[in-house]
């Protein structure tokens, strides 16, 4: 069965309007990344009350390392609007064109492992979330330079 005419050109349309938004965008390979969708829960670091008596607080539930890097936002445009696997295996992330984003995707892109790292223990996650994501989510040759660098140390898995 063939296709009729108004499916062919709502086709061109789609075509034609998918290419305007790729050529609307950058990509930026995110390095090491492997698994952008491996969840960990978080566990926060406990704070102290006035009587300096640790305070825990609840889970704020699990993340991933697309959902930190999707819910980043500059001069509320959010920085990388996805991220997906590109032609050659790497892992590439999405960026709306504009010179201000592209300069924070590509900071990202250099050393995203490192990215998510501090991003995370500025949010108050312990230090053991932070290498149980970035074991899952990177590959072991950047999972081995991060514990040399960062102090993470690796733990079976």
């Amino acid at each position: 069965m063939f296709s009729n005419d108004s499916q062919k050109a709502q086709m061109d349309d789609f075509i034609f309007n998918h290419r305007a938004v790729q050529k609307s965008m950058g990509d930026v390979i995110m390095w090491g990344l492997r698994k952008p969708n491996y969840k960990v829960k978080v566990g926060l670091v406990p704070e102290r009350d006035e009587h300096q008596n640790e305070v825990h607080k609840p889970s704020p539930g699990e993340y991933s390392v697309r959902d930190m890097l999707c819910n980043i936002w500059m001069d509320e445009e959010q920085v990388i609007q996805s991220i997906m696997p590109g032609y050659d295996g790497t892992m590439r992330a999405f960026f709306l064109d504009c010179e201000a984003l592209e300069q924070m995707a590509v900071s990202i892109g250099e050393d995203p492992a490192s990215f998510i790292k501090i991003y995370a223990l500025k949010r108050g996650w312990t230090i053991n979330c932070c290498a149980r994501l970035i074991r899952h989510s990177f590959t072991p040759k950047l999972r081995a330079r991060q514990a040399m660098q960062t102090g993470i140390q690796r733990r079976g898995g």
